[in-house]
Formats: C-alpha cells, structure tokens, sequence
C-alpha cells in the first residue's frame, strides 16, 4: 500500500497539488530562513497529537479552537503520518530478527541515530530565532535523547556486552515521558527506538 501511496503522491505533485511542498514553504516562513535542514530533520520524525488534544489544551489555556484560528504552528505543517519513522521502524525489525547480524540495517540505523542526536544542537540557533518555534525546543531534546539512548544500545550489541537492567529501565522511563505531547507533537520514532533498547538488554 505505501508503495503505491508513495507513487501517487509525487504523480499528485507533478500535477500541481502541494501536499508536499506546503510543508517546506510553512516552515521556511516560520524560520524566516531558507536554511531549514535541522527543521526539517525534526519534521520528519513526528506526527500531530490530535485535534481532541488541542482544543483541550486550549480550553485549559483559557480560549477555544475555532476556524479563524491561524494555522502557522510547527504543528499544522508536519504530516500526519511520519514515513521517516515508519522506514527507520522496518529497519530495527530487519536488525533484530536478524539476530544483529544485518551489516546494511545496522550501519542504517547508526545513521540516521547520529543525525538525530546531533540535530538539536544545529537546530537550536534557529529555535531561539523564531517565537512561533521556540516550542519545539523540548521535542528537539527529545530527539537528541533517542538519538544517544539508540546509539548506546547499538554499542552494547556490537559489543556482545548485555546491557544493564538498570540502563534499560532509565532509557524506557525517559521514552514513556515523550508519550506526553509537547508543542501539540508527538516522535513517532520512540517505540522503533525503545524496540532496540529492549533488544540490547535481552539474553542472546
């Protein structure tokens, strides 16, 4: 299905929609920059985390969510579906099954862990830019987070050392509290990278 999704989707943009390329422009206004690659790292990696969520978040804020409501938040230009994270989730899955023995998943993996645990501190400078993303600055450390966590677990397997209980726990813990929304989004890559947290720790 994600197949022919993908093909439809770039055959849609030849034709003119801009289901694609909105995103880009929404965040190089909210950026008030043409340099948006961390931006644009960020945005791949999370999804929306719902309309009931919003409007409860604004009730409590004192206002309610209306049509005049501009959308011009990080929010309103992400996808809702984060195929980085669906991808990066199929990866982790061929490495584990494999028993830590797919070379091309794992060097994957490793990649796209260290572009996210590097990301917020390139990115940040632009979030200290812009008071329409000075919101996002927890997601981005939330982001670096997984990245570290995902790559210490990588380490372990290499290694043949188990890892501890203890770090296990601690990594888990941190990745529960992401389950919360902040800045109305949520990273769709924790679960794929709790996966191979819990797979560094297990008996092999």
């Amino acid at each position: 299905m994600y197949r022919r999704l993908d093909v439809v989707s770039w055959r849609l943009q030849l034709q003119g929609l801009m289901h694609r390329s909105a995103t880009d422009a929404m965040l190089v206004r909210m950026a008030a920059s043409r340099d948006i690659a961390a931006l644009r790292i960020l945005a791949g990696v999370v999804v929306p985390s719902g309309l009931g969520v919003r409007q409860q978040a604004a009730i409590k804020a004192g206002g309610i969510q209306t049509s005049d409501l501009p959308l011009n938040r990080f929010v309103d230009a992400v996808a809702p579906e984060s195929e980085v994270s669906r991808l990066f989730a199929t990866r982790v899955a061929l490495f584990v099954t494999s028993k830590f023995t797919d070379a091309a998943a794992e060097a994957q993996i490793r990649e796209q862990l260290t572009i996210w645990r590097d990301n917020a501190e390139r990115l940040q400078p632009l979030l200290d830019g812009s008071f329409l993303l000075k919101e996002l600055t927890p997601v981005s450390q939330n982001l670096a987070a997984l990245g570290t966590g995902g790559l210490q677990a990588l380490n372990y397997i290499d290694s043949g050392e188990r890892a501890s209980e203890s770090w296990k726990s601690d990594q888990v813990a941190m990745i529960a509290q992401m389950k919360t929304p902040k800045a109305d989004v949520l990273l769709a890559v924790a679960p794929a990278v709790q996966t191979l947290i819990e797979a560094s720790a297990a008996p092999r």
